[in-house]
């Protein structure tokens, strides 16, 4: 049965939207992936974009949304890639799964371009693994 997944991050614009990226890739047909963000930004982040396309996965069409938006939807889980001290989802109904599973935020990051690129990579690195685990704990 395909399972629902919220991701979210503040602006819904690069973290999380990495992380559903490479849910939609690894997970298939298994899962739904819908995102949101408490503010959401006006696009997804070019960096992001970037990245994502050095390894194949499309996420230019991707639209940041408010994550209030999404929770009339049947979800199974929610996973926020930002930190608690960055932001805090308090609409999320208790009996929803919840899982922080943090990361930096790159856009963050100071440097040339090629810096910020490569910060961006490692977040999409680790957010890779961190899907993966996620992916085989709640839907082996």
């Amino acid at each position: 049965m395909k399972k629902t997944i919220l991701v979210m991050c503040v602006g819904n614009s690069c973290r999380s939207q990495i992380a559903a990226g490479w849910l939609r890739t690894l997970g298939g047909d298994r899962v739904e992936i819908v995102g949101g963000g408490a503010k959401p930004a006006k696009g997804v982040a070019a960096r992001a974009i970037t990245v994502m396309d050095e390894v194949g996965i499309d996420i230019r069409d991707n639209v940041p949304t408010l994550y209030t938006e999404r929770l009339s939807l049947p979800l199974d889980h929610a996973i926020a890639v930002c930190s608690e001290d960055e932001c805090a989802y308090p609409a999320l109904p208790k009996s929803l799964p919840f899982h922080r599973l943090a990361v930096i935020d790159p856009g963050h990051h100071v440097g040339t371009e090629e810096e910020i690129l490569q910060a961006h990579r490692e977040v999409r690195d680790e957010l890779k693994l961190k899907m993966e685990a996620f992916l085989k704990e709640h839907l082996a």
